[in-house]
């Protein structure tokens, strides 16, 4: 049986047409996980080492960390969170975009308190700062809130009797000692 040429060339067409469907299916699908990747605050501790880049300070349970941010131009003191400790204060420094009008605070802070181990957030509260070359971050370390000792639970004390007749039944309340300051009875 012979193939006629329209239909061997028709077949290929069809063959280039998916693949090349396929291709701009995967562009458009590795744009679309970028663009959504970049309008959203992904949180990691750290940040990625540049001054606009948002910053994720952590506090632990047994080192608890105070931020500030300092006009190093006169020592004043911007900004100052005590990160509750277990939480995460997210930070990002934005140039140029001071809502006001004091040129001495030309750039923009954007910051939230967030849960640990939180995957993103939005940004919420704001206000203006002093420029990159004109501010400094410091991290002071608190005292961990001291942990108070548990207390030592009761015993259940059960006589050698109850457990030879093979009682099934729990013992009446009055017979059960609940304070362990008695000691042996």
């Amino acid at each position: 049986m012979q193939v006629s040429p329209v239909t061997v060339s028709h077949v290929r067409l069809k063959r280039a047409d998916r693949c090349r469907t396929t291709i701009e299916i995967l562009i458009l699908s590795a744009l679309a996980v970028f663009f959504a990747a970049s309008c959203t605050m992904w949180l990691q501790p750290g940040s990625k080492g540049y001054d606009d880049s948002k910053h994720v300070w952590t506090s632990p349970r047994s080192q608890p960390q105070t931020v500030r941010l300092v006009d190093t131009r006169d020592d004043h003191l911007v900004f100052e969170m005590e990160i509750p400790a277990g939480e995460w204060l997210v930070t990002k420094l934005l140039r140029g975009r001071a809502e006001g009008d004091d040129p001495n605070y030309p750039d923009k802070l954007k910051y939230r308190i967030v849960h640990a181990n939180k995957i993103w957030t939005n940004l919420r509260e704001t206000m203006d700062v002093p420029p990159a070359d004109s501010r400094r971050w410091e991290l002071i370390t608190r005292e961990a809130a001291a942990v108070e000792p548990q207390k030592e639970m009761p015993t259940l004390k059960v006589s050698e009797a109850d457990l030879e007749s093979g009682a099934d039944s729990a013992p009446a309340q009055d017979e059960i000692d609940l304070d362990p300051s008695r000691g042996d009875q």
